[in-house]
């Protein structure tokens, strides 16, 4: 070969490299345009399952503090509700109290067993004004139950609402077949009219229950708890816890005695009426 024939293959050669570096580059910029087209119909989908996602979750959290403030509503408004009945039988208990021998911490023990048995507020209240006569007609005189007994007076009625009528029949109280039928919520209209009255009608299912359990206390001790608490010994036992700022009439019974004996017994030792009326004194 000559040097012309070399200089031929070399052009050559080199051509052919250009050649190829072109055709390497078309390729190569083919194969970035296609690959880059679903790279990016990717990304616009990945976008827009991100935004969907993000959606989802905002509406998500959205709903869940939504959630959230219903619950704090209903808390607070259950709140104001627990509070205003618990006012309300606290007001009731006091008032059983100042009006005779039955303190307050009993009571409270009562409402909170009745409260098992109850759900309206109106019907606790009712059913501590009749067991102040039920336990007092239970006690068979003027005496103040502890605690425990008060509760199980209070179960004994209040298990009434369960069909359980085994404990006031056994003190006599009896339920008719209507009465049994309001406080087991099956009556008809015309039943409780009836037995209660048209007042009735509109009330609640406890409500109408309550009244019937005291309709029946009170055909065989109404009116019991003022009565005995107006006796003397029942204004006796008052005085007592008065005088002596206690909070309850002192327990047993021979102790609120003794301690009323013993006041008597005082205030007629400091009393001025001889050296008012001038009597003289004998020995």
């Amino acid at each position: 070969k000559t040097l012309f024939d070399m200089d031929e293959i070399t052009q050559y050669i080199e051509d052919g490299m250009k050649n190829y570096d072109s055709q390497l580059n078309a390729e190569l910029h083919l194969m970035t345009v296609l690959a880059g087209m679903p790279e990016k119909e990717y990304t616009v989908q990945f976008e827009s399952d991100i935004n969907a996602d993000w959606t989802n979750v905002t509406n998500g959290v959205n709903a869940v503090q939504n959630g959230l403030n219903d619950m704090e509503i209903t808390a607070v408004l259950r709140k104001e509700a627990l509070l205003a009945d618990f006012d309300a039988i606290t007001a009731k208990v006091n008032e059983i109290e100042a009006g005779g021998i039955y303190d307050k911490k009993i009571m409270s023990g009562a409402a909170a067993e009745f409260a098992v048995y109850f759900k309206d507020r109106d019907a606790i209240e009712m059913m501590l004004d009749t067991l102040a006569d039920y336990a007092m007609g239970m006690e068979k005189g003027v005496s103040q139950p502890d605690v425990p007994r008060m509760k199980t007076y209070a179960a004994n009625m209040g298990k009434v609402m369960s069909g359980d009528y085994t404990a006031m029949s056994s003190s006599g109280l009896k339920f008719t077949e209507d009465q049994k039928a309001i406080i087991q919520g099956e009556a008809a209209r015309e039943q409780i009219v009836s037995v209660l009255g048209e007042e009735y009608l509109g009330m609640s299912s406890e409500m109408q229950a309550a009244a019937v359990i005291t309709q029946v206390v009170d055909q065989k001790w109404a009116g019991m708890y003022e009565t005995m608490s107006n006796t003397p010994e029942g204004q006796m036992m008052q005085m007592t816890k008065r005088l002596l700022k206690l909070k309850a009439v002192p327990r047993p019974d021979d102790a609120a005695d003794a301690l009323a004996l013993a006041i008597c017994h005082a205030r007629s030792f400091t009393s001025r009426l001889p050296r008012t009326m001038n009597v003289r004194e004998t020995v």
